[in-house]
């Protein structure tokens, strides 16, 4: 979206009494919106030279030429996720400290009607907990949740919010992975923490699973990953976390031979240890199993890759 990249390009600005006088102030609003409308932006103060600042700003007066009670333009589909996905954008540029607030602003005045509401909820889900997402974000995802489930609404709506907040909470960046017993096809048993190794790629599969061996298949031929393996510097542990023991038998000796296969003796699935929204999970582990990347899209993971040589 154009504006997408104008409101960065008025964020990264150089903080100088030329640049800031750059903004000009927003047009009027109107009293219509379309579909293709995006919402003018704030005329940032010059005393706001930092670009966390500036992007903080933008964020908090983003809203401010939209009326919430005027549901004839918040019902336009288009334009609210046009303008979601703009104001969404900017959440990594911004102080983090100050993302709760805003975003509790936003919601607040974006839930008080019901078919905005859902539709705010579908976009939430749509854009920052999908990886392929051009805005993905864990962390804005789990701002967002936190602060809806603050929301005055009735309880059965705040079930699912809560329930996918906890969802996110687990297994994040930076914290050590949960840990879980598994048996490899020659009949020996470990844990994911005594798995030694410098680096850990986890794969939670079912070969029933196409995109699963889709992406099994795609990861047994790269080069960068396979290099890894050779030099000691990763290992790949496959485990099998659904409960059919004949498939995983019949499957096991057609995964690749330099991975670590073994199917799961815990329950991951059962006991919701790991969040899998879509199969197979794919985790990268330090050597005392923090997690370094959760649910990776293969391109991600690929770029990730170089740092750990």
């Amino acid at each position: 979206m154009n504006r997408t990249f104008l409101i960065l390009a008025v964020t990264i600005m150089a903080a100088c009494s030329n640049a800031g006088r750059s903004n000009a102030a927003p047009q009027a609003a109107t009293s219509v919106f379309t579909a293709e409308t995006e919402l003018p932006l704030p005329a940032i103060p010059d005393s706001l030279r930092q670009p966390a600042q500036r992007a903080t700003y933008i964020l908090a007066h983003f809203w401010d030429a939209l009326d919430f009670t005027d549901t004839a333009t918040t019902h336009i589909e288009p334009f609210m996720e046009r303008n979601f996905v703009n104001f969404v954008n900017l959440y990594p540029h911004a102080i983090p400290d100050s993302l709760p607030s805003i975003t509790a602003s936003f919601l607040q005045r974006a839930t008080a009607d019901t078919p905005t509401r859902l539709f705010v909820y579908s976009l939430i889900d749509k854009y920052l907990s999908e990886p392929e997402s051009p805005v993905f974000s864990d962390d804005a995802y789990i701002t967002f949740l936190s602060e809806w489930t603050k929301l005055k609404l009735d309880p059965y709506e705040l079930e699912e919010p809560r329930y996918r907040l906890a969802a996110a909470l687990k297994n994040r960046p930076g914290t050590r992975a949960a840990d879980f017993v598994y048996r490899t096809a020659s009949g020996s048993s470990s844990t994911l923490h005594k798995t030694m190794a410098p680096a850990l790629l986890m794969v939670l599969y079912d070969p029933d699973c196409d995109h699963c061996m889709e992406v099994i298949t795609s990861l047994r031929h790269d080069a960068d990953l396979n290099s890894l393996i050779s030099d000691g510097r990763l290992e790949v542990l496959a485990v099998y976390v659904e409960s059919d023991p004949a498939l995983w038998q019949s499957t096991a000796s057609t995964m690749p031979e330099n991975w670590t296969v073994g199917t799961d003796l815990t329950g991951i699935l059962d006991k919701e240890l790991y969040d899998i929204p879509t199969m197979p999970g794919l985790y990268l582990l330090s050597a005392d199993k923090t997690v370094l990347l959760r649910q990776p899209t293969l391109e991600s993971l690929r770029s990730a890759l170089p740092s750990l040589k």
